[in-house]
């Protein structure tokens, strides 16, 4: 009786999801406005736009709502790419590189990024936040990483609520950002948020993916858009478990 019933479920959902993905796509499209050129991938009929989805109490779209829905910051941490060296992270003398930011952050630390075109951010090991303070990398204005395919945009190894929003990852290699659970299933990475991150022309062939998540449970991945990812995949899950990705954007892959 039990199988039954499981097949019937399992035959209901084979229906009904290509039913929402048609949907999704119908309110995306509608959101959307062509795109311009630039580094942002081929395709005749422009590069939709895709809104940020803000964190909802509550539930967004049945799903539960990410962990930083409530979250409070105590230290803002200032980045500018047009800031004279050897800053100390104030308004008024920013940091003139994101991972010099990061190297400094603390839970609680949000870090805001002004506009412009950065290089790569760096590799960091236990970046550490809490479910009250997180530590956030927060794009103000259109925040470029772009390493010129020199570099990844960013790894993470261990971090845990961590929350990167706002981002544009282009012109990365081999992967976009990396974040992984540092070789130990013992502790995996866990409670990270992407949010309105945009991939894009990433990798330079081969198993080169946008978004590599190796040893993480807890993610978050909310409004991001996905696109050029090479001959890897958008997002490659490894040993990841309980997250979820939702109101996402993938095309031209």
């Amino acid at each position: 009786m039990k199988q039954s019933i499981y097949r019937l479920m399992f035959l209901l959902l084979l229906v009904l999801a290509p039913l929402g993905c048609q949907q999704g796509s119908a309110d995306l499209s509608a959101s959307g406005s062509p795109g311009g050129g630039g580094d942002g991938g081929g395709g005749g009929g422009g590069t939709p736009t895709l809104p940020v989805i803000p964190p909802t109490p509550g539930g967004n779209g049945g799903f539960p709502a990410a962990f930083d829905a409530n979250s409070t910051y105590s230290r803002d941490l200032f980045v500018n790419a047009a800031a004279a060296p050897n800053g100390n992270g104030s308004a008024a003398f920013p940091y003139n590189t994101i991972g010099a930011a990061v190297a400094q952050a603390t839970p609680g630390t949000r870090i805001r990024i002004a506009a412009g075109t950065y290089g790569a951010i760096g590799s960091f090991s236990n970046l550490q936040g809490t479910a009250i303070e997180p530590i956030a990398l927060v794009a103000e204005g259109a925040v470029i990483v772009d390493t010129g395919r020199s570099a990844l945009a960013m790894q993470l190894s261990d971090p845990r609520y961590v929350v990167i929003q706002g981002l544009t990852i282009q012109n990365t290699a081999p992967h976009g950002i990396n974040i992984d659970d540092g070789g130990s299933y013992a502790t995996p990475a866990e409670y990270v948020v992407l949010r309105g991150v945009t991939f894009r022309n990433i990798g330079t062939g081969g198993n080169n993916d946008c978004l590599k998540l190796s040893g993480v449970d807890h993610f978050y991945l909310e409004g991001n858009s996905f696109s050029g990812c090479n001959q890897g995949e958008a997002i490659d899950m490894v040993g990841s478990h309980n997250g979820v990705i939702t109101g996402n954007l993938f095309y031209d892959l």
